[in-house]
């Protein structure tokens, strides 16, 4: 199942329906819950936090604090450099904001997102404010990011510290 969430849903996210957008998010989450051992969030404090430095494979850092994450280093993907290059972006910037617990294991906020040109897409042409939801697995060590209108609107965090 791991790997048809990531596969389906990375590839035809933006292809398919609201709701099965929405049952990727519910499916990335599930595998998260799934992969986790028997009993570790049991060990862990009542109230697992979001605080620290993630990582996604695909580029960014970010460090978050309380309600809200700034980035520690920006990925080398081409439009996230042209947007650093524009001054849209920087490190230190805000990535995440206004961070609120939704659940146990879930938040909502606000994600920084770039906006493009589809004609010319590794161009950035400003930064826009998203609403997302974030989802942490039960050993607090992966974070989901979800993020509807992103053209890659799930995100996968490890946690680095």
């Amino acid at each position: 199942m791991k790997i048809f969430v990531k596969e389906f849903c990375m590839k035809n996210f933006l292809k398919i329906s609201s709701q099965s957008r929405r049952l990727c998010a519910i499916a990335a989450a599930a595998v998260i819950a799934l992969a986790t051992p028997a009993g570790v969030l049991s060990a862990q404090s009542a109230a697992p936090s979001l605080n620290g430095v993630w990582e996604a494979v695909w580029g960014h850092t970010i460090g978050i604090d309380g309600n809200t994450a700034v980035y520690v280093e920006i990925s080398v993907q081409t439009r996230w450099q042209d947007a650093v290059f524009k001054g849209y972006i920087k490190v230190g910037d805000q990535k995440l904001r206004n961070i609120a617990r939704t659940g146990d294991l879930t938040w909502t906020g606000q994600d920084l997102d770039l906006t493009f040109d589809t004609s010319a897409p590794d161009a950035a042409t400003g930064v826009i404010w998203r609403n997302c939801t974030i989802t942490l697995s039960a050993d607090g060590q992966t974070l989901v990011l979800v993020t509807i209108g992103k053209d890659y609107p799930v995100v996968m965090y490890t946690r680095k510290l």
